[in-house]
């Protein structure tokens, strides 16, 4: 994958973060709408579950850039934001800059094991512009 982003509205954050799942693995058929559905669908369930503060919104928000960002859940200090690219779609967490580390990193985790769980071997981590290594399931 060349060309890794940093979804609108998650530059310059402190609490921001997040993961890139291949479009190979999300976009299986020849229905890229139920696929897509398919997807959000799957998220949305397991996030309701492990995060249930959030709400699932699937709207656009403006951002300061003058863009518009896809904020699939939101709480009153998070945000999931969707991106979807040629070759991947970004999955990422934003909170606000007051949020401790330790419950940023938490709720970074938990959408990290979502991931994995549904797709496992296609969820990324952005190493660099260019360069992404796969993220793989830890046990503690």
């Amino acid at each position: 994958m060349r060309g890794i982003e940093i979804p609108a509205g998650a530059k310059d954050k402190k609490n921001s973060g997040g993961f890139y799942v291949a479009n190979s693995a999300v976009f299986t058929t020849d229905n890229p709408t139920r696929d897509w559905d398919m997807f959000t669908a799957f998220l949305g369930a397991q996030l309701s579950q492990a995060m249930p503060k959030l709400e699932i919104t699937k709207c656009f928000e403006d951002v300061t850039s003058g863009r518009k960002t896809y904020v699939f859940a939101k709480s009153d200090r998070m945000k999931i934001i969707l991106d979807d690219q040629e070759e991947y779609i970004a999955v990422f967490l934003v909170a606000d800059d007051s949020m401790e580390t330790l419950v940023f990193n938490t709720a970074l985790n938990t959408l990290k094991k979502i991931l994995i769980f549904g797709y496992k071997g296609s969820v990324f981590r952005r190493i660099n512009y260019r360069r992404l290594s796969e993220v793989k399931y830890e046990r503690l």
